[in-house]
């Protein structure tokens, strides 16, 4: 089987096309600032980023209706397990709604889905950043009214414990890990035979970032929040989206 990878990142795509396992080829489509900032919403961006994305394939000889399969990075559903999603209505609706924030990563079902469509065949996501396989104990946090939850970047987390494991001889599913992945946004996941139960989130807890304002001191953030100087949706941006 051939199948195109897609994922979707803040400042890139990065495409893939593989025979079976077999990477054939490999590219990061970089986005400018520029390009970037002439749309509102992230979901704008698809003709931009798939006009890319078909523009680099013609170049290394591939024909957009040649694919068995293609899949895209998963965004920000609704809390789920880790795993390959077919791509479908109720999946794009939640998406266009983003109830959870506007993330590249919701890109991931509209392209995987506009290229599958081009070859006749199924599109999919895997292992969205919505992944929640927390303990019962990792959600309880210092207040009662907040429950703790997972944002993390399951998608290369998990990749990076199947690569570990096998380097140690091992399968993913018997290891225990602590992974970090280290991007715009920065998240760290306790990997414990298969699953993500315990995390520090790009957008809760974590460690600031190119695009992250990371933890805070909590009296501080109060006090920021009825300043009078920003709106909600301004707070939102200015410390969870650059």
């Amino acid at each position: 089987m051939k199948i195109l990878a897609v994922n979707p990142g803040s400042t890139s795509t990065k495409i893939a096309v593989f025979e079976e396992d077999r990477p054939l080829f490999e590219k990061n489509v970089a986005l400018t600032d520029a390009q970037r900032s002439v749309f509102t919403a992230v979901l704008d961006q698809l003709d931009m980023r798939c006009a890319l994305i078909s523009q680099a394939l013609s170049d290394a000889g591939f024909a957009e209706n040649s694919f068995d399969a293609v899949v895209g990075r998963g965004g920000l559903l609704a809390p789920m397990p880790s795993g390959t999603y077919l791509v479908n209505a109720a999946m794009k609706d939640y998406l266009r709604e983003a109830p959870r924030g506007d993330h590249a990563s919701n890109l991931g079902a509209f392209i995987s889905e506009r290229f599958a469509k081009l070859s006749n065949c199924p599109a999919y996501i895997v292992d969205p950043v919505s992944v929640d396989e927390l303990s019962d104990i990792a959600r309880i946090s210092g207040a009662p009214e907040i429950e703790r939850g997972s944002l993390v970047h399951a998608l290369n987390q998990k990749a990076m414990g199947r690569r570990a494991a096998a380097s140690l001889g091992k399968r993913y599913e018997d290891c225990r890990f602590v992974i970090a992945h280290l991007g715009t946004g920065v998240t760290m996941g306790a990997h414990d035979r298969g699953r993500i139960v315990d995390v520090i989130g790009a957008k809760a807890d974590g460690p600031f970032s190119a695009e992250r304002a990371g933890g805070l001191p909590v009296d501080a953030v109060v006090e920021l929040c009825f300043s009078g100087m920003y709106t909600r949706d301004e707070l939102r941006r200015k410390l969870l989206s650059g």
